[in-house]
């Protein structure tokens, strides 16, 4: 007995129905590319800045232009790591395309971080070195001073430390000025360190969720209904 009539499919293929895919090769391939891409737009975007820059003028333009090219490199990057990322997976579903994409900014944002702490960990521990060289260095030609001084004539030591003394006896009276100047300018400086720490918490947590919805937008770009 033969088939009168041709076999009929769904629309979508059957892999469409075998429910989610995860293709960790191209959340990482996604992640690259990203990371990458904002390499290049962060080194472009410095050149154009401090070409543009006249440093007869105040820095705050130059921090704000920064602040803003950060965040749309940013943008940028992951939109085009999540459209790879999508690519790669051959993502059939909206869903899975939305996963890929929040995989990839979780990685992306992990990555970033590190980088961050690993830089500022790099640079505290240089400045320490630093600082314990010049300290170092200052404390040995102290000790040299203090023999010459104690191997030189009595009257010489005594005017040497006469004039010592009434050094150390105006640094004390600065130090105590510069500390009640301080002191006076703690609370307001505790203030608005209190209002920029503030600030600057909101304004990350909405880069975050951009930079989230770039990747999530990215990967889902050719995912289907």
């Amino acid at each position: 007995m033969s088939e009168t009539g041709a076999r009929k499919y769904p629309v979508d293929p059957p892999s469409a129905a075998l429910g989610f895919r995860l293709s960790w090769g191209a959340v990482f391939a996604g992640l690259v590319i990203a990371t990458a891409l904002q390499i290049v737009l962060t080194v472009l975007g410095a050149g154009i800045g401090f070409a543009a820059w006249d440093p007869g003028e105040s820095a705050r333009g130059l921090g704000i232009g920064a602040g803003i090219w950060a965040i749309l490199s940013v943008l940028v990057s992951l939109f085009v790591g999540g459209m790879t990322t999508g690519r790669l997976a051959g993502i059939l579903a909206r869903r899975d395309g939305v996963l890929h994409g929040i995989l990839l900014w979780a990685l992306s944002t992990i990555f970033t971080v590190w980088l961050l702490s690993s830089g500022v960990s790099a640079l505290a521990g240089g400045a320490s070195r630093m600082v314990g060289g010049v300290l170092g260095a200052a404390s040995g030609a102290a000790a040299q001073t203090a023999g010459a001084v104690a191997a030189g004539p009595e009257g010489r030591a005594e005017r040497l430390g006469e004039r010592a003394e009434n050094m150390a006896q105006r640094n004390r009276a600065e130090m105590d000025s510069l500390a009640d100047t301080v002191m006076a300018r703690a609370g307001e400086v505790a203030e608005e360190a209190e209002q920029a720490a503030g600030t600057g918490a909101w304004l990350a947590l909405l880069a975050l969720a951009l930079s989230a919805g770039a990747a999530v937008a990215g990967a889902t770009k050719t995912a289907r209904q």
